[in-house]
Order: structure tokens, then sequence, then C-alpha cells
């Protein structure tokens, strides 16, 4: 098992001899015949111990810990924290996160009293790489195929998550899933009063399926996060084929903040509204990365859905396209004129 870690640019392959703490019993007549879940590993160290690995590891998300330790992640959204409009109590509320990556959100909205089910992809070839198999294919030979960053090979964890989950005593359900199987079956816990879904939506090729299915889990109102075209702030939904230009073959699309709104409409969420326009995400020595924050409302009445659709398919488009431009008759050109005139006056 490869734990691949990447920390601004540099990367480093870790395996399980790297963390002799985390190591499986030895296999012999003494062993037990199930191996320990990751979190039960994890439990079992000390407190020193644990500490010891959360500086060794990579993280995406900077997470308060407690004890003045907090993980040295890529994103530190705890400034940004308000901007997603999550509301301070959700006692009793189920909420998903979609994606959880090191878990930051997740253990907020636990924190604000949610019941929280939380998903990430089970394993790095399990994302929805431009070029689809060929291009897996082609990461499987960098050694990417065995499991996604700091994944435990057998039970899908990331190490990141799991550790953060143990030392913070949090009761978040993981759930390993890939965003195009998301649905009632292989989510439970549902329906949800709040999903919300970050930095995702760019990643996939189909993702306004992608939102169909989180609408197949939500019964309230979900948040968007997502990058957004900073060039791009036409009213006229859009969104630019990123394709093999991409970083790793992982981005599919760049949408403008009306596209984004279009496709949870063509989704069939209700009630769309855009928080915050241009959120920029703090990243360590670049440029921050400009995030669209959008929330919108599950359908509560079917036949009035049914019937702003309806009424759509009666009046026309909302953004009818511009009529084709009347070409007007074509001047000849000057070289075509000139061998007109020769072959008029030729003497032949």
């Amino acid at each position: 098992m490869t734990f691949v870690t990447e920390t601004l640019g540099a990367t480093m392959s870790l395996t399980f001899d790297s963390f002799p703490e985390l190591a499986s019993p030895s296999v012999g007549s003494s062993a037990p015949s199930v191996r320990p879940s990751l979190y039960e590993r994890l439990q079992a160290l000390s407190h020193d111990e644990r500490v010891a690995l959360v500086e060794r590891l990579s993280w995406y998300h900077c997470i308060d810990l407690g004890g003045g330790l907090v993980t040295k992640g890529t994103y530190d959204l705890r400034p940004v924290l308000n901007e997603y409009g999550f509301p301070d109590d959700l006692s009793g509320k189920r909420v998903l996160d979609v994606g959880r990556s090191s878990g930051f959100f997740a253990f907020e909205l636990e924190r604000r009293g949610a019941q929280v089910t939380a998903t990430e992809l089970p394993r790095i070839l399990d994302k929805d790489y431009v070029g689809g198999e060929l291009a897996r294919e082609a990461l499987a030979k960098l050694n990417w195929d065995e499991a996604s960053p700091e994944v435990d090979d057998e039970f899908g964890d990331r190490l990141d998550f799991a550790l953060a989950h143990v030392m913070l005593g949090s009761h978040v359900k993981p759930v390993s899933v890939r965003l195009d199987q998301i649905g009632p079956e292989t989510v439970p816990g549902g329906p949800f009063d709040l999903v919300f879904v970050g930095s995702l939506l760019n990643h996939v090729s189909d993702p306004i399926g992608a939102l169909r299915n989180v609408a197949s889990v939500l019964s309230g109102t979900c948040v968007i996060a997502n990058v957004v075209d900073p060039h791009n702030t036409s009213s006229a939904p859009s969104a630019r084929l990123v394709g093999r230009d991409g970083t790793g073959l992982t981005t599919w699309w760049l949408p403008n903040v009306a596209g984004l709104v279009e496709m949870l409409y063509c989704a069939g969420f209700e009630d769309v509204v855009v928080v915050n326009p241009a959120l920029g995400l703090p990243r360590p020595g670049t440029e921050p990365l400009l995030h669209a924050i959008i929330r919108a409302n599950a359908p509560r009445d079917r036949a009035a859905s049914v019937e702003r659709w309806h009424t759509l398919l009666r009046d026309g488009p909302l953004h009818p396209l511009p009529p084709p431009k009347k070409r007007g008759k074509r001047r000849p050109r000057p070289v075509a004129k000139l061998a007109r005139w020769l072959a008029a006056h030729s003497p032949i």
C-alpha cells in the first residue's frame, strides 16, 4: 500500500512501512482473522504518536484539532467560512458533505450540531479523468493505481480524514462512493436537509448528471461552491471545455457563474440564489482561487414544479439565441473582377 502526499508541487510516496505504528499484525497463527480498521489502528496510538503523524502527513484542509494543533493544509478556509452561508445551528439536521477530502467542512457542520455523512472516492483512479480508460491506464503506470492520496487500501478511508476523525472524537459517517454513484441506495442516512458540494463540478464530465444524483438524496437545501472563470462575467450561461489543457487530466469544465446557476436549474433544483459570485479561496504562494457560492432547493411541490416547466415550454426559452446576422450581397473580390475583365477583352 502506498500513500501519495503532495506538498506545494513536491510529491513524496509513503508506504505503510513509513508508518510502523499503523502496520497490521503479522500473518501467523496468533494473528487475528480480521485486520483492524484504519480507525482502530489510529485509536490504538498514543496522543504523542498521533501528533507526530499529523506533522508527517500532507493535508488538503487546515483543521483545528484542539490544543493549539492545526493541520498544515493547502487551503485554510477558516477566514472565509462565513461566506458559505451555512446556518449557525444545525441541531438535528441530516447533512451530507460530498467529496470531503481532509474533512474540514464535515467536522465544522458536525460542530454546529448536524448528523453528518461525508463521501470520498474509494481510489484515486475512480476520478473522472479526461481521456477515460486510456488516461487511467497511463496513470496506473505512474503507480497511482493503488489508492487515492492517503487512503487506506482495504477500508477506503483517507488517512488524513481518519486521523482528524479520531483526534476530534468525531461521529461523522464516512462513505466511499463515486459522484456518479450517489443515490439513496449508496448513501445511507438520507434524505438530507443540507448537502454541500465543494469544488467538484469542474472535475466531472457530466456535471448536470452529478447534480441530479445529489438531488436524489436531498430534501432541503444544496450549497454549491465551485471554481468559476474569472474572465467570463457574462450573464449568458457558459462553460469552457478545459480537457487536455488541465493539470493532471482532472479538469473538464470552467463555467461562469451564470453557467453554474443554469446547471442547477437544468438538474431540477429551484430557488437558485448566488450567495457570493467571487469568493477567493486563499492559496499559499499563488493567487486566490475564485469560487462562486450558490444555494438551491429541492422541489417542494412537484405539481407546481411541473407547471413551471410547462410554462417554459409554452412561452419559449428564457435566453433565446440571437437570430443569425443577415448577409448582404457580397462584393466581388478585385482579383476575380480583373479575371472577368481580362476574359471579356481577350483577343483570342
